[in-house]
């Protein structure tokens, strides 16, 4: 499993660039203690992390596996990105099942217009 990140804006950490937290790229992290399978902050505090700030054009690649995240755009400069993700396919189809989980964890605290707005459902 491997995911291509690609800036099409310059990244910053005022923009909330995204960060990866070395070390976990061999296999699913496991967080049990959450809901929605998502890593508790307490974890991420504790844990060494990088900053990918990127220029408009850079390419990022890592392991899907890794930890990942961006913080909230804190500036008045757009902070656009296209991730590609590409799996072995004798590993199976997986974007069905990730993006309706991805889906829901972005949605879960919208109202339904809200979602129809931003993904049509």
């Amino acid at each position: 499993l491997l995911t291509v990140a690609v800036a099409l804006d310059n990244t910053s950490r005022e923009n909330g660039c995204t960060e990866f937290w070395t070390g976990y790229q061999q296999g699913f992290l496991h967080q049990s203690n959450t809901f929605d399978g998502q890593i508790s902050r307490d974890w991420i505090a504790e844990q060494q992390h990088i900053y990918a700030e990127m220029q408009a054009g850079d390419i990022a690649i890592f392991s899907c596996f890794t930890p990942h995240a961006a913080a909230a755009n804190k500036s008045s400069q757009p902070r656009r990105m296209i991730f590609l993700s590409y799996n072995n396919s004798q590993d199976g189809e997986h974007y069905t099942a990730h993006y309706s989980h991805f889906r829901w964890y972005r949605t879960r605290q919208m109202s339904s217009f809200e979602r129809v707005k931003h993904y049509f459902i």
